[in-house]
């Protein structure tokens, strides 16, 4: 069952504004810009090194195969 209409009208807007106030999108939640830049600093940090490997042989030749796979399809 739906509330009231005046309790709805009242809170109709309640979440998009919590959101802007937090940096996010209207109408949806959102972390806090300040947030999301230090949640990126950690993963930055975290990941850096991985992203800096080498691709393993073993991968390269499968992405190969399949890249050759698509071009003999045309």
């Amino acid at each position: 069952m739906a509330g009231s209409p005046k309790r709805d009208a009242k809170t109709a807007g309640a979440p998009a504004k919590r959101a802007a106030a937090a940096g996010g999108p209207a109408g949806g939640p959102g972390l806090d810009r300040v947030i999301q830049a230090q949640i990126g600093d950690k993963l930055r940090s975290l990941y850096g090194e991985l992203v800096e490997q080498p691709v393993p042989d073993r991968l390269t030749a499968i992405l190969d195969r399949l890249s050759a796979g698509k071009t003999g399809e045309r």
